[in-house]
């Protein structure tokens, strides 16, 4: 995680999530075309798998300050599956969080968070380290 105008400061991130098996209230969060999902797509919204943030924080490399994160959205908690990222077809997951500072608990912004989990197959050979 970095500031998107500086890429030196950077952010540790580290978070839990807990599988939720209740899915009452919960609802997917569609962002591709709408012809992308079933009926008329491949993605399966029934498919994926939900997870609920259970504890999250991010300390700067730059002077350790540290923030906590809050799951935005409890209708929404991370999504994983086919194309549960937002952006492609893929397998993947996305959520949505708030992040606050650490002592005063004051809402500082929000992160989205897409991630794609499709393995890259490269060709190219692992160069040698040079001394």
């Amino acid at each position: 995680m970095a500031p998107a105008n500086d890429m030196t400061h950077t952010y540790h991130f580290t978070a839990e999530f807990k599988r939720l098996h209740n899915m009452r209230g919960v609802q997917p969060r569609k962002e591709l075309p709408a012809n992308k999902y079933t009926p008329t797509g491949p993605i399966d919204v029934t498919s994926w798998l939900y997870f609920n943030l259970v504890s999250g924080s991010a300390v700067s490399s730059m002077d350790g300050s540290r923030i906590n994160l809050v799951q935005q959205f409890r209708e929404t908690p991370l999504q994983m599956g086919i194309g549960a990222n937002g952006d492609n077809l893929s397998l993947g997951f996305s959520t949505w969080f708030e992040y606050k500072h650490f002592a005063t608990g004051r809402v500082l912004g929000n992160i989205a968070l897409s991630v794609d989990l499709a393995c890259v197959h490269n060709d190219a050979p692992t160069p040698t380290p040079s001394a």
